[in-house]
């Protein structure tokens, strides 16, 4: 907490609607009543997280209610998941350590994600940067929940025989679990000192003031354990996974329903060595029997792009409609620039004029008999065809389910 001594507030802070707070317009809140309702924890993390300190901050109860839920409930079902398998192993996470080059690679990145993530921590809080700190960590514990975990409960959930998974990399997953959650409590502690202090000591297994995490040494990353080319590849499946189950619930396609392919658009930082080194991880999570990769100008994808009115008439003033033609104008590459958050810039009347955020409205669609999408720079098309023998698949899935 050293980094926040000589950080000046002088933001304002904002009710729901934007609007500045004052006793006169009687949109305060009372902060004890936050504090009590909420914890002090909860309120100093969605404050911190929400915007820096010295920009306005929109307070709401609701932003704060899902913090708790999405961050301190998330790291609780997380640590009940690991004590509660642990107790039931009779596993000792510190003791007899597996190396972590003969760990399962999902070990590995979730470990590389956690010194990764300590280095950029460390870099926010230095530069007294509390809000990129608090997003960071956010981002770990939905690695560690929504992907470690849920990919590695088998690991937990494995008998003593007949089950393919070695005890050493039952005890593996311990260990990596123990550790990141260790180290997820040093790293929120300047921000959420309570929570953190009850986490570190749970984990210890020790009640005494000298598990205190506020004694404990603050975190440094270990870059033999760092590995970029892992975190990247991890990185694509999580991105292609998420924007095909995205496909599948805007088209109602059931995840227990088996697809015939997923095509995966080449472009620059979305490489085919990379995503066949996770593609049965990939086809696993979707439900989708093959993969296959394409280029941009691939019939498969129907990209369009168009101005956004409301936000560039503004701007732009008597100028729109000859802006809105030269939108209609642009190259396929400066649409997936657009789409990958970059600002590209047009000439209007003889002067550069930059196009950025919401200004552009860009639509990703399939061919008949596809669905396309694009996010996170990732452009991922779905074959949505139905055969006789996909439905039986997914029949026989639905029985087994039920």
């Amino acid at each position: 907490s050293v980094a926040y001594k000589n950080v000046v507030v002088n933001g304002l802070l904002l009710d729901a609607k934007g609007e500045k707070m004052s006793k006169s317009k009687g949109n305060t809140v009372d902060p004890f009543e936050a504090l009590d309702q909420h914890g002090a924890d909860a309120v100093r993390w969605y404050l911190m997280a929400a915007s820096p300190p010295w920009d306005s901050t929109k307070y709401a109860d609701a932003g704060i209610v899902e913090t708790r839920r999405k961050l301190f409930m998330t790291v609780t079902n997380v640590y009940s998941f690991f004590a509660s398998y642990a107790n039931i192993d009779g596993i000792e996470p510190t003791a007899d350590p597996v190396p972590v080059a003969e760990r399962r690679e999902l070990d590995r990145w979730m470990l590389s994600r956690l010194h990764s993530t300590t280095a950029e921590v460390i870099e926010a809080l230095d530069a007294y940067n509390p809000t990129r700190a608090a997003r960071a960590i956010e981002s770990l514990v939905d690695a560690l929940s929504n992907w470690y975990i849920r990919r590695s409960r088998p690991v937990f959930w494995a008998g003593k025989k007949d089950t393919g998974i070695s005890d050493q990399d039952k005890r593996a997953a311990y260990q990596t679990t123990h550790a990141v959650l260790l180290g997820i409590a040093r790293l929120m502690a300047p921000i959420a000192p309570f929570y953190a202090d009850w986490l570190h000591q749970a984990l210890l297994a020790d009640d005494s003031a000298a598990s205190s995490v506020h004694l404990a040494d603050f975190p440094e990353p270990w870059q033999a354990e760092i590995d970029p080319a892992l975190e990247h590849r991890m990185a694509l499946a999580r991105t292609i996974v998420s924007t095909t189950l995205a496909l599948r619930n805007t088209h109602k396609l059931n995840v227990r329903q088996p697809l015939a392919q997923v095509s995966v658009v080449l472009e620059p930082g979305v490489e085919r060595e990379a995503i066949e080194q996770v593609r049965d991880l990939i086809l696993d999570e979707v439900n989708v029997e093959a993969l296959d990769y394409v280029d941009g100008r691939s019939e498969l994808i129907q990209r369009t792009v168009k101005p956004n009115f409301r936000v560039l008439g503004k701007r732009a003033g008597k100028q729109m409609k000859q802006l809105a033609g030269l939108i209609q104008q642009l190259d396929e590459a400066q649409i997936n620039a657009a789409a990958d958050g970059q600002p590209i810039t047009v000439e209007l009347g003889g002067q550069a004029f930059e196009l950025a955020g919401d200004d552009l409205i860009i639509e990703t669609q399939g061919a008949e008999g596809w669905a396309a999408l694009r996010e996170g720079g990732i452009t991922v098309a779905v074959d949505t065809t139905m055969t006789p023998e996909l439905r039986a698949k997914g029949l026989a899935r639905e029985v087994i389910n039920r």
